[in-house]
């Protein structure tokens, strides 16, 4: 089922920061790590690409577990193709459909 979702450009940037960093399956670490980065952006872009990150946590392209009393995330192996088009489109700062 293909759907047409714009992610802000943040929120694609997210999972390109875990896929460089090598956070992929069982290697977590905490969410606020991730979201720091969204710190610099105005309130109503960060919203935006808040509700794009659980929209990426819902599709299962990031997977959370309750560690150390605090959310800790990784990417979701199987998922890898459809992060790595995320990170495709970011790369060129487009919004486009996906898979």
């Amino acid at each position: 089922m293909a759907e047409k979702l714009e992610l802000s450009d943040a929120c694609k940037k997210l999972p390109g920061k875990l896929y460089n960093r090598r956070y992929i399956g069982g290697k977590h670490t905490e969410e606020k790590n991730v979201l720091r980065a969204l710190k610099q952006l105005p309130k109503n872009e960060r919203k935006k690409a808040l509700d794009d990150w659980d929209w990426c946590k819902k599709q299962s392209l990031v997977i959370t577990w309750l560690k150390t009393y605090e959310v800790h995330v990784s990417l979701n192996p199987q998922k890898l193709k459809k992060i790595a088009e995320l990170r495709k489109l970011a790369a060129n700062g487009e919004n486009d459909e996906t898979k």
